[in-house]
């Protein structure tokens, strides 16, 4: 994981607004949500729905780049999320337990229970 990955999921996880270089999180702890940008698009939403569950929302904003994933995936990582993005012939991919869903919307949105 890179090092503005690794400030990114660190503010992530401590509820604390922070911004470098391309990468920025806001959040709003009053409505339990926490957002992520990528060159001023939003890539990630989390929304605590209370009960150790998410609501989390991927979007590759038409950038379905090695940038975008790899900040994606650090998020997915950090959280013990079951799904993963990638590239395939130029467009957003979704993995979910290692297995690619064929019809995924960009954005992805799913639910879940936190595991770590």
């Amino acid at each position: 994981m890179r090092k503005i990955e690794q400030n990114m999921v660190k503010a992530l996880k401590g509820w604390q607004n922070w911004q470098s270089a391309n990468t920025r999180v806001e959040v709003n702890g009053l409505e339990g949500i926490r957002k992520v940008f990528l060159h001023n698009n939003q890539i990630a939403c989390i929304k605590s729905l209370g009960d150790d569950r998410l609501q989390v929302e991927f979007a590759s904003c038409g950038w379905a780049t090695h940038t975008t994933n790899s900040r994606l995936n650090a998020i997915s990582d950090a959280f013990n999320l079951p799904v993963r993005v990638g590239t395939v012939k130029f467009a957003f991919a979704v993995y979910f337990h290692g297995h690619r869903l064929q019809d995924a919307s960009d954005p992805f949105i799913f639910e879940c229970g936190v595991r770590g």
